[in-house]
């Protein structure tokens, strides 16, 4: 132990001694600014506009070939499509587990999984679901509320949900 020039213990100075670790945490905060600036770490994002309605016109098909009553080969083979790959109408009868598709409302929100943006598309039956709007938690059973991933990118449904909502 030093002692200074009345006998007393002397202090090490933070200033002094911290000075050799400013290079390692200067050095660490780069790294955590470009990790950060880059998108590294990320599990959100916001959709445009654009986007949002481009996922929801996927998804709607997703569900007409895959989750509706009218399911299958058939039925898609039957659709007019547009210059985009997107059928132009749908039957007037769509359904999803007994529910007209024109009843459902959905909400958007941009995840990422892998490195891949997604717009998840969710929907909600409001005469099952009431609060669909106000509650950010708001679930319910498959037909009630499902959600489809998609990937607007490579204009791909990526996944669905069709199983019962945890308790």
């Amino acid at each position: 132990m030093k002692t200074g020039g009345f006998g007393h213990a002397e202090v090490s100075n933070p200033w002094k001694t911290g000075r050799r670790m400013f290079p390692t945490l200067g050095s660490l905060a780069v790294a955590a600014m470009l990790a950060a600036g880059c998108g590294l770490g990320k599990k959100h994002w916001v959709p445009t506009g654009e986007q949002m309605v481009e996922a929801e016109k996927i998804a709607k098909l997703h569900i007409f070939k895959s989750i509706g009553d009218q399911a299958g080969t058939p039925a898609a083979a039957g659709l007019a499509l547009d210059a985009t790959g997107l059928p132009k109408e749908y039957p007037i009868a769509f359904t999803i587990g007994g529910t007209p598709y024109s009843r459902y409302r959905f909400k958007y929100w941009g995840g990422i999984a892998k490195g891949v943006k997604l717009v998840h598309v969710q929907y909600f039956d409001p005469t099952v679901i009431p609060d669909w709007e106000k509650d950010p938690a708001a679930k319910g059973e498959f037909p009630a509320h499902f959600s489809v991933a998609v990937d607007v990118e490579k204009r791909r449904a990526v996944s669905d949900s069709r199983a019962p909502a945890a308790p």
